[in-house]
């Protein structure tokens, strides 16, 4: 019954062309706030937080032959991929042991098709700002990070604070956008080359988390660039990411999850603005047998009493 009740409502929908909220669709007393902002949920299933809406889109001139043709074709590349997973596991091709100095590249820009697992961001994406991000090939074939930062804030009466721009690599997945977070235990550094501006960069690193209250959960560490023509070669070890969950940086630290890692970041927000240039050569990860720390940070518990 409920299947045969949506689909009566998906044609009233296609008929009357209105945007309805799929709670709506179960409960027409439902009200719903139109100021995603101001929405409270325990549970969110939705990583965007965007609300779920049912929309008909009555400019689609698709048959239903050109979209079962584009399942079939969809089908089709996702078995390949899932064949070739199942062959790569069969191989059993495993090294065990890093020795010191092993390092393994993880994103290596030549060339415009290598900053296709790459997306840009920024405040004016979001109707948050007005700064700009780019990332297209530099002149020397490498990935260029850049755009301008902006830091007016829109007068909309909601934005605080505005102008920062980003790169995120897209999140790790397999055969049939199935997530699959990467484990990088075996490593304990970051290693990066790149040559800058003179401003001051942050590294992020996404976790695959279950829980919606972990979902913004990023580790980031500070990448400094001293500007000019010659490359710099960072080697940063994980022991000193701190974590954050939107933006702000976390009272209790944990050392980061090396075996869910789900993406990578780069984000420019130092409140200056102006253009911006970052060029990268490659990201990857380094062992170094000599470093030993675990956690670079402290963590202080006390009790509520003694607080107040």
């Amino acid at each position: 019954m409920f299947v045969f009740f949506s689909l009566a409502m998906a044609m009233y929908l296609r008929s009357a062309n209105r945007i309805v909220h799929a709670g709506q669709l179960l409960c027409p007393t439902l009200n719903v706030r139109q100021n995603p902002r101001a929405s409270i949920s325990v549970f969110e299933k939705d990583r965007k937080r965007k609300r779920t809406l049912l929309k008909i889109d009555d400019g689609d001139d698709r048959t239903l032959a050109d979209i079962f043709n584009e399942n079939v074709s969809f089908l089709k590349q996702e078995v390949g991929v899932w064949g070739g997973e199942i062959k790569e596991k069969s191989l059993c091709d495993v090294r065990m042991e890093f020795n010191h100095g092993d390092y393994e590249i993880l994103w290596k820009f030549e060339g415009a098709d290598s900053l296709k697992k790459w997306r840009t961001g920024s405040d004016k994406d979001n109707n948050g700002g007005y700064s700009e991000s780019y990332f297209t090939p530099s002149k020397s074939n490498h990935g260029l990070f850049h755009g301008r930062i902006d830091t007016r804030v829109p007068k909309d009466g909601v934005v605080e604070r505005a102008g920062y721009a980003n790169i995120s690599s897209r999140k790790f997945t397999k055969s049939f956008n199935r997530s699959s977070p990467q484990d990088w235990s075996d490593f304990n550094h970051l290693l990066i080359r790149y040559r800058g501006d003179g401003r001051m960069y942050r590294l992020g690193i996404g976790m695959d988390m279950y829980f919606d209250v972990s979902w913004d959960d990023i580790f980031q560490y500070m990448l400094y660039t001293r500007g000019g023509p010659y490359w710099q070669v960072a080697k940063i070890p994980f022991s000193k990411f701190f974590l954050t969950s939107k933006g702000r940086v976390q009272d209790k630290q944990e050392h980061v999850l090396l075996n869910k890692v789900s993406n990578m970041f780069i984000t420019i927000a130092d409140r200056n603005d102006g253009p911006f240039s970052l060029e990268i050569d490659f990201i990857g990860l380094y062992v170094d047998k000599n470093h030993t720390e675990q956690f670079a940070y402290e963590n202080y518990a006390c009790r509520i009493e003694d607080i107040y």
